[in-house]
């Protein structure tokens, strides 16, 4: 038996409808388009920002309203430290040349450091006015920090000690 269509088109709307009702199917079944939450990990107040130490395997989360960063073991999604560090937490940033996590502090004008090896602020570092971001740069290992409200950008020098100019 041969099943002949009267209309191309017909017949392109009708495959069209086919694969937009397959594909709904696929996504509402969790399939490989997908991606659905399976978990929700309860940090601090107001989580601004997130990043991950590749030499832990841990993420670090800046809570904005406790002022501080919740440690996530990425192998078992739970919080493994809770770090106190300045007011308002806004910005995280990996130094893979010394193994530091580098937190913007936006409302204390300061950078706390932690060491990613215990999980403890090892050095805070006064900047500008209103830290937004911080960037790490790998061509000569320093953090520089976007400070908003002083129109300026600090230099932290993490070689030997941290510093500001």
């Amino acid at each position: 038996m041969t099943v002949r269509f009267i209309n191309s088109r017909y017949f392109c709307y009708t495959i069209l409808l086919i694969l937009i009702t397959l594909s709904s199917a696929f996504l509402n079944t969790g399939g490989a388009w997908a991606q659905m939450i399976s978990q929700s990990i309860k940090v601090g107040e107001a989580p601004q920002n997130m990043n991950y130490n590749p030499s832990n395997g841990n993420m670090y989360v800046a809570n904005f309203n406790s002022g501080d960063i919740s440690v996530i073991d990425s192998a078992t999604n739970k919080v493994i430290s809770t770090i106190q560090v300045g007011s308002s937490p806004n910005a995280l940033e990996y130094n893979p040349s010394n193994g530091n996590m580098y937190v913007a502090n936006s409302e204390s004008g300061d950078i706390s450091v932690i060491d990613s090896a215990t999980n403890k602020v090892i050095s805070t570092v006064e900047t500008g006015d209103n830290l937004q971001n911080l960037v790490y740069n790998p061509s000569n290992g320093n953090i520089y920090v976007a400070n908003e409200n002083s129109n300026d950008v600090s230099l932290i020098i993490t070689t030997k000690t941290n510093s500001t100019s």
